[in-house]
């Protein structure tokens, strides 16, 4: 998972939400989440973003 800044203070709260999540589905017994440092800009975004403009 890449974090949209650095010091992002949701990092961990996210991190075991998302292992919470996983663990959750039927089948799974263990989950790993890990956080990258990959450069993220707005327009990495577009695409996901004109998909959820044309959906909702």
């Amino acid at each position: 998972m890449a974090l949209t800044t650095p010091l992002c203070p949701l990092a961990g709260v996210l991190e075991y939400e998302i292992r919470a999540a996983a663990l959750d589905v039927p089948g799974i017994q263990e989950a790993e989440v890990r956080l990258v440092d990959a450069l993220w800009t707005p327009p990495a975004a577009a695409p996901w973003r004109r998909w959820l403009d044309e959906t909702t």
